[in-house]
């Protein structure tokens, strides 16, 4: 996920973040959304390789945000229509073992090689940065600091691309509040019936309130973009208007998504936004702003007139086979390629050149595959974690905390650790 700034350099950093199947807000699998993930990690790796080839790649983070939006609000939707409410400890269940372990994996890795690789003076920053990723408030940090990963006074950390993760960890803490709210409100006003709490009532009382949260945020990332760029590139209210967009595609009626579905001019306009976005906008301009639509509405024409049912629609391109894989290693692929890219950096004394550039992004793909399927795979599909909420919680846990606590030791003495390991 990236950033923006008049006169001030956008921060090199960005995600995906949302890791999920690519599943419709219908429940079916959507190879097409895989494809849009491929694109959205690729637009990113890229602008971190060469920024000036690529120079508004950071938006591929924007897209992210969409497609997790989307599919988190259908997923979500699809319960609430069989219970009346949301059962959270199974939703934050899911999402801790959907993406705790690969990412603790990451910054374990991270901060170990960071020892060797960076300069002693950076390591209590970068131990401080591996904190704030494993506990989900980097954004928030990196709001307060104002940083701006391309400037030589203040180096990127290694893990500045968790910033993201944050934004979307933040809302997939609130998000379920919307679908709580609108249960109380079904249940005071009567039974169940078809227009309860699977049916139209319930379906706009969660609109109404989605659509409420998506106008602020958007009408506060303009104003925040205007008169502090920096920090408004991190903080998650500037953000939550992205990932609403898309949870306002999922909770239309049956009868609005499959019209809009057959209709595959959407998916190609979507598709021409989101490759114009990196080209047009630039790293020196406030984001994200009104700029951010953009590439927000990109995605969700995409999303919308995107899927196999589109006559004429981009869904065979978009569901290539090379691009499927690579949307389903994605979030592994987003989580490595930073500190991948910075700590060779770092080692090397110079940025990527044009030969070790294709090398990196091997290594990166090859870890990222690794990653998902002895990571991220095994820990999701686990029987002993299905379907057990605190399981899942409490596993995540156990594998992020660790890395937290050292962080904060090696933060807190940076000589100690460089003595006995220099």
């Amino acid at each position: 996920m990236s950033e923006s700034a008049s006169a001030i350099t956008r921060p090199r950093a960005e995600k995906d973040p949302a890791a999920g199947s690519g599943s419709a807000a219908g429940g079916t699998f959507r190879p097409d959304i895989q494809g849009l993930r491929a694109l959205a990690v690729g637009m990113v790796v890229l602008y971190h390789l060469y920024p000036s080839l690529l120079p508004g790649g950071f938006v591929g983070v924007d897209v992210f945000f969409v497609i997790s939006g989307f599919l988190i609000t259908g997923h979500m939707w699809r319960g609430f229509q069989r219970t009346g409410s949301v059962r959270l400890l199974d939703f934050w269940g899911r999402r801790a073992r959907r993406l705790l372990p690969a990412a603790a994996l990451v910054l374990a890795v991270t901060w170990l090689v960071s020892r060797f690789a960076l300069p002693v003076t950076r390591l209590a920053d970068t131990a401080a940065q591996v904190r704030a990723s494993a506990l989900y408030f980097q954004n928030w940090q990196l709001a307060h600091e104002a940083v701006n990963y391309l400037t030589a006074e203040n180096p990127a950390s290694p893990v500045q691309n968790f910033w993201s993760l944050s934004v979307e960890e933040q809302f997939y803490l609130v998000w379920p509040l919307l679908f709580l709210v609108a249960g109380l409100v079904i249940r005071r006003r009567g039974p169940s019936g078809p227009n309860g709490r699977g049916g139209r009532g319930g379906r706009l009382i969660i609109a109404g309130l989605t659509s409420a949260l998506v106008a602020c945020s958007l009408a506060y990332s303009v104003y925040d973009t205007r008169v502090d760029p920096q920090a408004a590139y991190f903080v998650t209210t500037t953000r939550m208007w992205e990932l609403g967009a898309g949870g306002l595609l999922a909770l239309l009626s049956e009868r609005w998504s499959q019209g809009l579905g057959r209709q595959g001019w959407l998916g190609w306009t979507g598709l021409a936004l989101v490759i114009a976005s990196p080209f047009v906008l630039r790293g020196t301009t406030a984001f994200p702003g009104a700029l951010a639509l953009l590439p927000v509405a990109g995605a969700v024409l995409l999303i919308a007139g995107g899927s196999a049912q589109a006559l004429y629609g981009p869904a065979r391109l978009m569901s290539m086979r090379p691009l499927v894989f690579l949307g389903g290693i994605s979030y592994s692929l987003y989580l490595w390629h930073w500190p991948v890219i910075d700590l060779w950096s770092a080692w090397r004394g110079k940025d990527p050149g044009v030969a070790s550039g294709p090398v990196l992004i091997a290594v990166c793909l090859v870890l990222a595959w690794l990653t998902k399927i002895i990571v991220e795979d095994r820990i999701r599909l686990s029987p002993l974690l299905t379907g057990h909420g605190w399981r899942s919680v409490s596993t995540a846990l156990a594998v992020v905390i660790p890395v937290a606590m050292v962080s904060v030791y090696i933060a807190a003495e940076p000589g100690q650790w460089n003595g006995k390991l220099g």
